[in-house]
């Protein structure tokens, strides 16, 4: 049976510079952290439906690091964040990567449920990842315990439906088992 480690804060918060203007920014590197206006369906792109669109807002990247994670035991057995987040709308992931050494490794762990007719199920997911879940990337001690090993995030409107809203996220967490 794994064990779960305590839960570590993030002591370096910063915002990768936008790869496109049209990306929204957030307000601030310090919880809680808001988004500088809100993400929104770009109206007349057309889409799936009446009033729908496909072309969606998203965030800029948001990295954090130093989470001055210690004693990693060599029976490493996953990794975990737990997000909090205010999801105004139907703000949803876009990016849940780990990053280490600037890049982003593993595989994107962004997820929702959608019903029959498009509707998000749960788009409010607040955790990630957990025991026997290496987020599809190669993990190891030393990697944990780097100042350069964290989290990107990056957000986007609802896939299916027009909205005008932001997002605040008030923490995020890192644990690992062993």
């Amino acid at each position: 049976m794994s064990t779960q480690s305590q839960f570590f804060t993030p002591t370096n918060i910063i915002q990768n510079a936008p790869e496109s203007s049209a990306l929204i920014l957030f307000r601030g590197t310090s919880f809680p952290i808001q988004t500088a206006s809100d993400l929104y369906h770009i109206t007349g792109t057309g889409g799936p439906g009446p009033y729908m669109t496909d072309v969606q807002t998203q965030t800029t990247q948001l990295v954090f690091t130093g989470f001055n994670i210690t004693n990693v035991p060599s029976s490493l057995s996953g990794v975990q964040m737990n997000l909090d987040i205010v999801r105004n709308g139907r703000v949803c992931d876009g990016d849940i990567y780990l990053t280490y050494n600037g890049s982003i490794i593993g595989q994107n762990q962004s997820n929702y449920d959608e019903d029959v007719e498009n509707h998000l199920l749960n788009f409010n997911k607040n955790v990630y990842g957990g025991d026997n879940n290496f987020w599809g990337a190669t993990l190891t001690p030393d990697i944990l315990q780097d100042s350069s090993f964290g989290i990107v995030i990056r957000l986007r409107s609802h896939p299916q439906y027009p909205h005008r809203t932001g997002a605040m996220i008030n923490n995020v967490r890192l644990s690992y088992y062993s």
